[in-house]
Parts: C-alpha cells; sequence; structure tokens
C-alpha cells in the first residue's frame, strides 16, 4: 500500500505526505533527520513543517535548546476531511440549485475510464425511481471488465429499488451469460442477429447513455433529451419483440 499516495488522495501536497509519513515512523526527531530521511533542502523541510503544523498533523516540542517535531494522532486527518465536508455541505444546495436553473431541453455528458462509468450508473441510480423502467441493448460482458465487482453491486441496487429491468444481449452470451447480470431482477431477451452490437446502450426516461466499450480510454455517452428517448425506445420495442426470451435469474 503506497501511504503516502493515499494521503495525497485526502488532500496533502506530495512533500507534505512525505514528511509525515516520515515523522510517522521516526516519532520525535530533530529537523537535521527529517532533511536526511525525506531527502530536501532545510528551507523546504522547515515550510513543509510548518504548513504541517498548521494543519494540526505535527506537534513541536524544545528540548535542550533543540526543537523535535512529531506527527500527531493519524485520525486529525479524519478531523480535517469531515470539517472539509462540511463545509462543502454549506454550500452544495446552492450549487445543486444553480445546476438545476441552468439545465436546458438537451443535455450531452461524456465520462470515461472505470470512474466515469461508476458516476454515469450512480446517476442512473439516482435519477430512477421505483418501477421506473430501464431498457438496454447491445450488451457483451464488457461493463464487468471494466468496474469489475461494481458491475454485481450496481445490479443488486437496482433490484433493491425496485427497478423494471429489460434487457436485450448480444447473442454470443446466449451460453456464457455474466454472473453480474444475475444479480439484477427482470426480463432478459437474446438478439437473434449473429452481429453483435459494438455499442451497450441504456434507455430511461428522457436519457440515453452510450457505453463504447472499446474505446481507448472506453467511454459513456449520456443524452438527456426527451424526442431522442422517445426513438431509441422505439428501436428498442422493434428489436424486443423480435428477440428469444431467456431466463437467467
Amino acid at each position: 500500500m503506497d501511504i503516502v499516495r493515499i494521503l495525497e488522495s485526502v488532500g496533502l501536497s506530495e512533500l507534505e505526505s512525505k514528511i509525515y509519513y516520515v515523522l510517522f515512523n521516526t516519532g520525535s526527531t530533530p529537523v537535521g533527520r527529517i532533511i536526511k530521511k525525506a531527502g530536501l533542502h532545510r528551507g523546504t523541510a522547515y515550510q513543509i513543517i510548518n504548513r504541517l503544523i498548521k494543519k494540526g498533523l505535527v506537534k513541536k516540542t524544545i528540548k535542550d535548546s533543540m526543537s523535535y517535531y512529531e506527527a500527531e494522532d493519524p485520525r486529525v486527518l479524519i478531523e480535517i476531511i469531515n470539517a472539509k465536508k462540511k463545509q462543502l455541505n454549506t454550500i452544495l444546495p446552492k450549487l445543486i440549485g444553480k445546476k438545476q436553473f441552468s439545465k436546458q431541453d438537451q443535455e450531452i455528458q461524456v465520462y470515461s475510464w472505470a470512474r466515469g462509468m461508476k458516476s454515469v450508473c450512480e446517476r442512473i441510480l439516482r435519477e430512477l425511481d421505483e418501477k421506473d423502467y430501464l431498457c438496454s441493448f447491445g450488451a457483451e460482458g464488457s461493463f464487468g471488465k471494466i468496474v469489475g465487482n461494481y458491475a454485481t453491486t450496481w445490479n443488486e441496487r437496482l433490484t433493491n429499488k425496485k427497478i423494471k429491468i429489460k434487457r436485450i444481449l448480444n447473442r454470443s452470451l446466449k451460453n456464457k451469460v455474466p454472473t453480474y447480470f444475475k444479480a439484477a431482477k427482470g426480463l432478459y431477451k437474446i438478439n437473434k442477429d449473429e452481429f453483435p452490437t459494438p455499442i451497450g446502450t441504456l434507455i430511461y426516461k428522457d436519457t440515453v447513455v452510450l457505453f463504447v466499450w472499446n474505446g481507448n480510454p472506453p467511454i459513456a455517452i449520456l443524452i438527456k433529451n426527451e424526442e431522442n428517448a422517445k426513438g431509441y425506445k422505439n428501436q428498442f420495442d422493434l428489436m424486443w419483440s423480435d428477440s428469444e426470451k431467456i431466463k437467467i435469474n
């Protein structure tokens, strides 16, 4: 586990993370030893140490006229994160209000990589209400390869929210349906067409999400437009009527 990188991810700079971790391992120590361990110039080390002191992550003591520095309890990091979370919560309603106010008749968002795929899936869950329909076609098993265990978790959450699911899978999956699909209760069919649909398509309410799995990076394109969604839903209904029913759960 790269602890320095994790410290950076919660808001410390690279050098702050490095020095904090040095102090965490060495205990109370003079600045000379910190400089040697971290490989920094004296002036830079003092600047970083003072920043960590202001953040409450390092404390200074004087022994025999010499300054010693020591890392505070690491749980202070949680307190810092919680304080930032409280600050964010105070402005969140205003930010959400501005976003809703600025929405137009059509919205297009592009998401990339595994993190982006998860973000768009979380949005779908937020926007779907109990007993709403989620229709999809072009499923060919790439979702699980990109997001891992999240694929199963997401499908379980769809079921827990009582979303009505209708899926048309590519014919290539007829005898090897990925296990994460089985986590979502719904109606499933197999496309009779031998040619796989290269793009995964999800349709719900006034929104269509196109998943381009073989891109570099893989992307999801969300299009929020009522007329566009109706067109895709009509296409789905035609495919559904001509597809072969399959039981997977």
